[in-house]
């Protein structure tokens, strides 16, 4: 079930990707700097 359009919504998906492992790093940081844990969120 290929609909055009695919291909963008593709490229979407892998800048949210770099986004989020960007997020994930930079939140791991300031956790750290904070000392707490990742988990309470």
């Amino acid at each position: 079930m290929e609909q055009p359009g695919d291909d963008d919504d593709d490229e979407l998906d892998e800048d949210v990707v770099e986004e989020d492992q960007f997020g994930r790093i930079r939140y791991l940081e300031l956790c750290q700097e904070l000392q707490i844990s990742p988990v309470s969120q």
